[in-house]
């Protein structure tokens, strides 16, 4: 049986690794590079799954970039299991806070916002240095690493 902690950790290793993947130029590159992280993390993790396992979960229809939450991100905050007390949405509009609040079975108030949407709580372009929000229990950057120059760096500054 795995842990839901070890569970949580493999899931947000591969969306990591798959995030970075894609922004790789070349399609056969990308492709090669996701297998090779994919048997990686198989042999240190056992059974990666994939969102397909999680579909039914998806929340579609939002005005996000990818207008969606995918079922592995709702299964992952899920999974935190009511120990959330203070959540981020980097790159979020502030309109998605009530879906993540249902997600989170948190208040809509103990979510923050940051990004450059005209509604975000914070003005924050990922490229630069975070500004000052204080310190979160959760942490949700969906669909933003694909997109930046150093999605380390990001990574990095949410931490």
């Amino acid at each position: 049986m795995v842990s839901i902690q070890g569970s949580f950790r493999r899931r947000a290793a591969l969306a990591l690794l798959n995030a970075v993947a894609s922004i790789i130029p070349s399609k056969l590159a990308r492709i090669r590079a996701n297998k090779k992280t994919n048997r990686s993390l198989a042999r240190q993790f056992g059974d990666l799954g994939s969102d397909t396992e999680w579909k039914s979960l998806s929340v579609k229809g939002l005005e996000n970039e990818s207008s969606q939450i995918f079922g592995l991100v709702v299964q992952t905050i899920r999974d935190i299991n009511g120990s959330i007390n203070s959540m981020l949405l980097a790159g979020e509009a502030a309109a998605a806070k009530p879906i993540y609040a249902v997600i989170a079975n948190i208040a809509e108030e103990k979510i923050t916002t940051a990004g450059l949407h005209g509604d975000a709580d914070h003005v924050w372009n990922f490229e630069q240095p975070p500004p000052d929000m204080g310190r979160f229990h959760c942490v949700v950057s969906h669909a933003i690493l694909e997109h930046l120059i150093d999605p380390y760096r990001h990574v990095r500054d949410l931490c």
